[in-house]
Parts: structure tokens; C-alpha cells; sequence
């Protein structure tokens, strides 16, 4: 649950226990494939989950999204505040590389700004460094230094990093699938 109360937004939600995955990207050592595809995929089921029922994050980080140790159990701290604190009339946070373009640019936006998110975090997740906060990681440049298809890969990320939302896929879970 997410409100205001005499200008203040608040956000409820329930306790979740783990690391950020920004912990996660710091380290030296990075999950195989495999586990990059369950994590995005887990990932991109509570992100749907949450749309469903009309919440979206619309500044996610990896300090947002707690995983366990074994990358099994993910949740989404924050889903919803970015909305109320728009709503009280201040700026939610626009972390880059992060935010989505439209949400740069003031635009409205809505579960395809966490979708685009979610592929710059899947980019650095495979990587093996981060994006700085100017811009991405070159999608080409990260699939082959991590040994991957870049055709196959490279259509899936850059397709949910379009800078048209319209051009993205529509939910998390075709992206995760593609």
C-alpha cells in the first residue's frame, strides 16, 4: 500500500529478506547464463505481477530488487512510491542509466519504463562491468565479451531498450522469454 498523508508519501509493504543485487553486480565474480536468465525471469514475473494489479516501479534500480543467496527468491522494494510522489507534486527518483527515456524526458509512463530498466540491469548482470550513470553498456560489446549470440541476444535487449516504449516488448515476460 502507497499514499499520501498531509504531503508526505508513504509506502507499506511487506518485510523481504536479502542482498540487492546491486551487491551482486559489485562483485568480481558474475552468475553463469543460466542463472541470469531465472533471475530476469523471476525478476520480470513480480515486475508483471505488479502492473497486473497496477502498480509499477518506474525507477527501478538494483538496489530495488533483494535476491537470496542462492538467486531463487527475488522482491521489488519501492513498487508504487514513484507514482505517489509524483502524485504529492515532487520528482521521483531518476536514477540513470536506470530510468527509462520517457520518464528523462517528464513524459508519462507506465510498466514498460521498469521493462527498459530491467534490460539495462540483465545487460550488466551479463557484463562484466557496469553501466555508467551517462549512458549503457554497448549491447554488441558486452554479448561477445561474455561469449553469447549476439544476434539473438542482441534483438531481445535492444528491442527492450528502445527509446519508444511502443517499440519495447509489452510486458517483462516477453522480454524474459525472448
Amino acid at each position: 500500500r502507497a499514499g499520501v498523508d498531509q504531503a508526505t508519501p508513504w509506502l507499506a509493504q511487506e518485510f523481504a529478506q536479502g542482498d540487492g543485487l546491486d551487491a551482486l553486480l559489485r562483485k568480481r565474480t558474475r552468475p553463469t547464463v543460466d542463472a541470469v536468465v531465472g533471475l530476469v525471469s523471476r525478476i520480470a514475473d513480480a515486475l508483471d505481477a505488479g502492473a497486473a494489479d497496477g502498480w509499477t516501479h518506474g525507477a527501478l534500480h538494483p538496489r530495488d530488487i533483494l535476491v537470496t543467496p542462492d538467486l531463487d527468491t527475488v522482491a521489488i522494494t519501492g513498487v508504487g512510491i514513484a507514482h505517489v510522489v509524483e502524485r504529492a507534486g515532487f520528482r521521483a527518483p531518476r536514477r540513470r542509466p536506470y530510468v527509462a527515456p520517457e520518464r528523462i524526458a517528464g513524459h508519462g509512463w507506465d510498466a514498460r519504463a521498469d521493462l527498459y530498466s530491467l534490460a539495462v540491469i540483465a545487460l550488466e548482470l551479463i557484463g562484466t562491468r557496469r553501466a555508467s550513470s551517462g549512458g549503457h553498456l554497448p549491447v554488441a560489446t558486452v554479448l561477445d565479451e561474455a561469449g553469447l549470440d549476439i544476434e539473438r541476444w542482441s534483438r531481445a535487449l535492444t528491442r527492450a531498450l528502445a527509446e519508444d516504449p511502443a517499440q519495447r516488448f509489452q510486458t517483462a515476460r516477453e522480454f524474459a522469454d525472448a
